[in-house]
């Protein structure tokens, strides 16, 4: 009975860590692309949220295949930029912490209209209107 229990307890454990995420975008490559709902926040003008990087074939020379970025965008312009980034060596934010980035570059970036990042940053402007 505590076996069952046990098995219980870390299903519904494991089933919760990944539903934070909302897949918003995936691409040709099976890259997926999330975002924590519960982060969608207004600040200043400009829309904050936690996106979740997924990467099938993995970054950094396969030494990463996940990452979480702090964003910021601004909703007029369509522009984005990132605030920091954990990277992880795993898939969905899993495993070791590879790197962390607090200091990316502060400059606007304007994603494709096609583009997966362009679809992150159209749902969580449309999330908070």
């Amino acid at each position: 009975m505590q076996k069952l229990l046990l098995l219980f307890f870390s299903l519904a454990l494991s089933f919760n860590s990944y539903g934070e995420w909302t897949e918003i975008s995936s691409n040709v490559k099976g890259d997926s692309y999330y975002i924590n709902l519960e982060t969608i926040k207004k600040i200043n003008g400009y829309v904050n949220y936690w996106q979740l990087d997924d990467s099938a074939s993995g970054l950094q020379s396969g030494e990463v295949y996940s990452a979480k970025s702090k964003i910021e965008i601004n909703c007029i312009d369509e522009g984005m930029r990132m605030k920091g980034v954990i990277y992880y060596s795993k898939n969905m934010g899993k495993g070791e912490i590879s790197f962390t980035d607090n200091s990316p570059p502060t400059d606007w970036r304007y994603p494709p209209p096609s583009s997966s990042y362009f679809k992150l940053l159209s749902f969580a402007c449309n999330y908070v209107d």
